[in-house]
């Protein structure tokens, strides 16, 4: 039997929401406020189970995504599994959701192929227990889930993607507060990724964040492109979706710079 656990530290009507409707959910309330990592660390650390998967808010699964979890977790050896994700409701919705959709989720989109991953989304991913005791110095900030994943794959194990692993986004955050958002998220995942690095390595890799937008509008345009699926919408948003990628290169410049300055801190999408 599958446990559910959801973290909330919101000072809206959450809570009361969810005791109300939906009593067999283990509820964790905070009365401070937490980032998104805070909020998974201390549902991790509460959860019982052997395998640990990881949705957010803003996420859909269908009533066969437990069984599916279960079954390819019983079938494959890899200690981290992901999925797809796909936009609720594409056909209908506006240019702006699709741009935060492709900023976030182009890699994740369906369809995708069964087998070995180079990276895993977030919102959309699970971990047999053991493989999170693996990970030395584990601390549930920021992009803990990256650095997990980067530690699993450097000590041998891979990772696995499993395309009936389907979650729909639905996401409405506006357009401004989510491009503020990615400076932030830039910003904290650089102060990571040259935590302790020579003076040289946060230079050299600042130089080149100016070159990021481009490079991941590219990536962009390669992955979805030859599916045909969603061409013209990939198109039109593609001018927010290069302002997107420019906000969250300028977060990464500024974090091997200057450090996170609070960044993972401010990390609520």
């Amino acid at each position: 039997m599958a446990e559910v656990i959801v973290a909330d530290s919101s000072s809206d009507e959450t809570a009361a929401l969810i005791q109300d409707h939906f009593p067999d959910v283990r509820l964790l309330h905070f009365s401070n406020l937490m980032t998104v990592p805070e909020l998974r660390g201390a549902a991790i650390a509460a959860a019982q189970g052997e395998i640990i998967a990881i949705l957010d808010p803003y996420c859909i699964v269908d009533g066969e995504w437990i069984t599916e979890l279960l079954r390819v977790h019983a079938e494959r050896p890899e200690p981290a599994i992901g999925g797809a994700v796909e936009l609720e409701s594409a056909h209908c919705q506006s240019l702006v959701r699709w741009a935060t959709y492709l900023c976030e989720y182009d890699a994740f989109m369906p369809p995708l192929e069964a087998g070995p991953a180079a990276e895993l989304t977030g919102n959309n991913i699970s971990y047999k227990r053991v493989a999170l005791g693996e990970a030395e110095e584990l601390s549930y900030t920021g992009f803990w889930k990256t650095f997990v994943n980067w530690q699993l794959r450097a000590g041998g194990h891979q990772l696995w993607t499993d395309p009936l692993l389907v979650v729909k986004l639905r996401k409405p955050i506006p357009f401004m507060e989510f491009f503020r958002s990615r400076y932030q998220h830039g910003r904290c995942f650089a102060a990571m990724r040259v935590s302790g690095a020579p003076r040289y390595i946060r230079w050299l890799r600042a130089l080149t964040a100016p070159l990021l937008p481009y490079l991941a509008l590219w990536r962009q345009a390669r992955s979805t492109w030859p599916e045909r699926r969603h061409r013209v919408k990939s198109l039109m948003a593609a001018p927010l979706v290069f302002l997107l990628f420019s906000s969250w290169a300028w977060g990464e410049m500024w974090g091997y710079l200057r450090g996170q300055g609070g960044s993972c801190a401010r990390l609520f999408y």
